[in-house]
């Protein structure tokens, strides 16, 4: 008996009430020899594991199984049902633990490089930038090894190498030696990429969209506590030094940010993950239990053995890879430029614009939040066409009403606002939207490796754009929001030439 876990979301069922429906035993074809039976000796009637499994009556120690005709058994206890809840909990703190210690730096930066270090505020670009290329080049490398080993094996790896990072962007003494922690910083990010695959891999197609949502929410619950924690450390109370460490508004983020990493190490103590090739290779159901056990059972049990047997959605795909880089890019700009072009135009400083990240990331949960009814109304293509109008009215806003070419010209206020507003909203419900239909689009195909690729596109975007921002700000404000809206306008034109291919993969496209 070779046992195997399979993921199930069960703490995110309970806890977002996805999935009311009761699963109806699935129909399986009779050549396949398949026996299913519950191993409670009282108990022991055909398909019982699936009308007993949603059962919360079921005793802690049942294990329910899978037989097939060479002998191979999966065993499925409740303890690794909890254990796999629990997998899927720690997977969107983890998410969260990261984009913490992304956004706890964004209010200081600058000041960091430019006060501190002395070097031009183009650098600022740069730091963005160096940090997205080092997630670049991690992110399909964290995909395969995410595929062919273990996603807790790359949590592990990368919260050891975020430590390090944050200590050496800490203790930096000129550009270079922050530019190389940023960049190290950027591998540790690259954690996305299995965070997403396994999320993919333990949620059905049904509540996938849900899941992603909350993983999401978790992005910008971290984006909120990043700058609160910038408000705290920027504190002159909390300025002193030990020796030649430093500890200030400048140095507290980096400190704060490896004690996290800490924390996510120890986080993933309890994590528990299935092995997918022994699930594809165990597990050869027939369309017809797919279809019927489709609404609760996970993609890991089901679409896994169809892995490599259908044909790529070439179209759908690079649809997907172009969102993410335009919607990326606007962001990106707001994120390297907004405290400049704040300070620039209405005179803010660190704190303000530390309750400026808070205000944006509180309208990001609001909108994810939001996002869960829209669910029910419109399809995913429809939200993200939507969303990328979002961006489109945002950005327009902040280049309709002055020249992008003219220096020394900025904005006012509800100019500002209404850009901040759409391009926050469309940002944070487009990637939402954008995570699950890219997932559905490759429901039989590897998804850690295709996640890493997505990944890839955004962190290209992160290392374009910062470095046009930063050099074009003296120039322009707005030069950079142009370029932004015309990435955007060219892929929501090209979305709507493939709108058949922003489809849910189908057993038709099988070969």
């Amino acid at each position: 008996s070779t046992g195997v876990t399979v993921p199930f979301s069960g703490f995110l069922y309970r806890m977002s009430n996805l999935e009311k429906r009761p699963l109806n035993p699935p129909s399986v074809d009779p050549s396949k020899n398949y026996q299913y039976y519950n191993s409670d000796p009282d108990n022991h009637q055909p398909n019982a594991p699936y009308s007993s499994f949603y059962n919360k009556s079921f005793s802690p120690e049942t294990t329910y199984s899978i037989n097939d005709k060479n002998k191979a058994t999966i065993d499925l206890t409740t303890t690794e049902v909890k254990a796999s809840a629990i997998s899927i909990f720690l997977t969107i703190f983890i998410t969260f633990l990261s984009n913490v210690v992304f956004s706890i730096v964004l209010p200081s930066q600058p000041d960091y490089i430019t006060k501190a270090l002395n070097a031009s505020s183009s650098w600022t670009g740069w730091a963005v930038a160096v940090n997205s290329l080092g997630t670049s080049l991690a992110s399909p490398l964290f995909g395969i090894w995410s595929d062919k080993r273990s996603t807790k094996e790359v949590f592990f790896a990368s919260l050891i190498i975020m430590i390090a990072g944050n200590i050496l962007y800490s203790l930096a003494f000129n550009i270079w030696s922050l530019l190389g922690a940023r960049f190290i910083v950027g591998i540790a990010a690259a954690n996305y990429v299995p965070a997403g695959a396994y999320l993919s891999d333990a949620t059905s197609e049904s509540q996938r969209t849900q899941v992603m949502a909350l993983n999401s929410a978790a992005t910008v619950i971290g984006f909120i506590c990043g700058p609160s924690f910038s408000l705290l450390t920027s504190l002159k109370e909390l300025e002193f030094h030990i020796g030649r460490v430093k500890f200030n508004a400048n140095t507290w983020p980096g400190w704060v940010s490896a004690f996290f990493a800490v924390i996510g190490l120890i986080c993933i103590i309890p994590f528990k993950e299935g092995t997918k090739k022994s699930k594809a290779k165990l597990l050869s159901i027939t369309e017809e239990a797919k279809e019927a056990s489709n609404t609760a059972t996970n993609r890991s049990s089901l679409s896994l053995a169809h892995i490599g047997k259908t044909k790529m959605p070439v179209i759908g795909v690079l649809a997907c890879l172009f969102f993410s880089f335009s919607f990326t890019a606007a962001f990106t700009v707001f994120e390297t430029i907004g405290p400049l072009y704040t300070e620039a135009a209405f005179k803010w400083n660190v704190h303000t614009n530390s309750i400026m990240f808070m205000g944006i990331s509180v309208l990001c949960l609001v909108a994810l939040v939001l996002l869960r009814a829209l669910l029910y109304c419109f399809s995913d293509r429809l939200l993200l066409l939507l969303f990328a109008a979002s961006i489109i009215i945002g950005l327009t806003s902040l280049v309709l009403w002055q020249h992008p070419f003219s220096p020394g010209h900025y904005v006012h206020y509800p100019s500002w606002f209404v850009a901040v507003f759409f391009v926050s909203v469309g940002y944070a419900d487009g990637m939402a939207v954008l995570l699950s239909l890219f997932s559905k689009i490759l429901e039989f195909h590897e998804r850690g490796l295709m996640i890493g690729w997505l990944s890839t596109s955004g962190s290209l975007s992160r290392m374009i754009f910062p470095v046009i921002a930063g050099y074009t700000f003296k120039h322009g404000p707005s030069i950079a929001f142009f370029v932004c809206l015309l990435f955007n306008v060219l892929t929501f034109v090209f979305a709507l030439a493939s709108l058949k291919q922003l489809t849910p993969a189908k057993k038709s496209s099988s070969k």
